[in-house]
């Protein structure tokens, strides 16, 4: 079961048509996305110019994207546990207030753009902490998925999506296992 991004702006970013592989019924039902350990994760979404415009366009106050260039959003403390949250997610229904225009960054998710441990290299790698991911019965389902956005990133327009947003792009994380290397960081940066 996939959905795809909604709105009639959607095909026209970046990555805009990029289907939700994991089905609903396993995010609702999740605990780790939209959630983070501590207030200034290198992990919180990053927004771009165009995604920060239509995500306060939506209700999201702008002091929570203080960059109006891009950037990564603030979080505010859960209300209903530990820890913090993107302020774009109902914890009590589970929800994205903004789903529809989600920024690329939400989108690719359970694929993160990580750089390799020397930092030379980019490498798309999937969350291990995501339970669709954890479920061997989806490993045929998620290669496929991740060799197809592999081509998506070979386009012109996400290298100058990545180009003019390096951030989009984090550090090593040892619990994102590597799908895809894109190949040297600098030559998709330019």
């Amino acid at each position: 079961m996939m959905s795809t991004s909604t709105g009639p702006e959607a095909a026209t970013r970046p990555g805009g048509d990029l289907p939700q592989i994991v089905p609903s019924d396993v995010c609702l039902r999740c605990e780790v996305c939209c959630r983070f350990p501590e207030q200034e994760s290198f992990l919180r979404p990053y927004f771009t110019a165009e995604e920060r415009a239509m995500a306060v366009a939506s209700g999201v106050p702008e002091d929570r994207l203080p960059d109006a260039t891009g950037g990564r959003i603030r979080l505010i403390p859960h209300p209903l546990g530990d820890g913090f949250i993107c302020p774009c997610f109902d914890p009590v229904t589970q929800h994205c207030m903004i789903y529809a225009v989600r920024p690329f960054d939400c989108r690719l998710y359970p694929l993160s753009l990580m750089r390799d441990e020397g930092g030379r290299e980019l490498i798309m790698g999937l969350d291990l902490k995501c339970p669709y991911v954890q479920d061997k019965r989806n490993a045929t389902h998620l290669t496929d998925y991740a060799r197809g956005v592999a081509g998506l990133m070979e386009t012109s327009s996400m290298r100058d999506l990545l180009a003019q947003h390096p951030d989009l792009v984090g550090p090593h994380q040892d619990d994102v296992a590597p799908a895809s290397r894109l190949g040297p960081l600098l030559s998709r940066m330019t």
